[in-house]
């Protein structure tokens, strides 16, 4: 906008009339020309120039009004038996890697990352190696990228089997949604699901954390 003038003036000592002194208040036209246009019409030919400029501070922007952002986790394991083996299609979400976030209109760039590890008990080698998968969904939909498997951590000697922890599978993985994919004004659900064959009868996982931050 442009300064705000002219504003009706006064002779002193003559009567005053009254609707002149109020349009200096509020007189909602077009092109602002009263002290109402400081109420949401000022802009950057408003700021005076330098060195007496003024720059919007930290202190003047409403939180949350520019960014948005929240985190998820788990302190415990998140253990998984051998109950939903019968569909490969069947992806049952991780506690502490699931978040729902509200979106007070669209945003111009959503991150979503996660950090995971996982871990089963099927024997390295064996005909189902890997019978672990993750996967990603926001929304209910499935990511294809983020498809990731956990590798088979166990290893039998003689009938004997034990563990290899090092090859406990670590997962740091995100997404990205702007231009054509950012994501609109609502609610949004972001999760990892876990698929477990029968060749696994248990799957573990440690949660550290799933985060969405969004830009306005």
């Amino acid at each position: 906008m442009s300064v705000i003038a002219p504003f009706n003036t006064f002779a002193n000592g003559a009567a005053t009339d009254a609707d002149p002194a109020m349009e200096n208040l509020y007189h909602p036209v077009a092109a602002p020309d009263s002290i109402e246009g400081m109420n949401g019409w000022l802009d950057k030919t408003n700021i005076a120039a330098p060195p007496n400029d003024w720059a919007v501070k930290r202190t003047q922007v409403r939180p949350q009004s520019m960014t948005r952002a929240g985190m998820v986790g788990l302190t415990g394991h998140a253990d998984y038996l051998n109950t939903f083996d019968r569909d490969a299609s069947i992806y049952v979400p991780i506690p502490g890697a699931s978040i729902a976030f509200y979106l007070p209109r669209a945003a111009s760039l959503t991150l979503l990352t996660w950090q995971i590890v996982g871990a089963g008990d099927e024997a390295y080698g064996s005909a189902g190696d890997p019978a672990i998968s993750l996967r990603f969904f926001l929304n209910g939909t499935y990511e294809p990228s983020t498809q990731r498997y956990v590798a088979a951590p166990a290893y039998t000697v003689a009938g004997d089997g034990f563990r290899l922890t090092d090859r406990d599978r670590v997962y740091s993985g995100h997404m990205s949604y702007a231009g054509a994919t950012a994501l609109a004004a609502g609610w949004h659900t972001a999760q990892l699901a876990v698929y477990k064959s029968v060749y696994a009868y248990q799957a573990r996982f440690r949660v550290r954390n799933m985060k969405h931050i969004a830009f306005f």
